[in-house]
């Protein structure tokens, strides 16, 4: 079993960003998180991470 306060531990949601480009109404991504970081990639824009 792994301890709850292990850093190696994360976590994957698929979110949905209202606004976040001009012109689009929602941008679908995904969110990685652990302990100490977030990550998340948008499907569109620009920059998408």
């Amino acid at each position: 079993m792994v301890p709850a306060n292990d850093e190696r531990r994360f976590v994957v949601t698929e979110v949905n960003y209202t606004n976040l480009l001009p012109g689009e109404k929602v941008v679908p991504g995904l969110l990685v998180r652990t302990a100490g970081f977030t990550y998340i990639i948008y499907s569109a824009g620009e920059n998408p991470e």
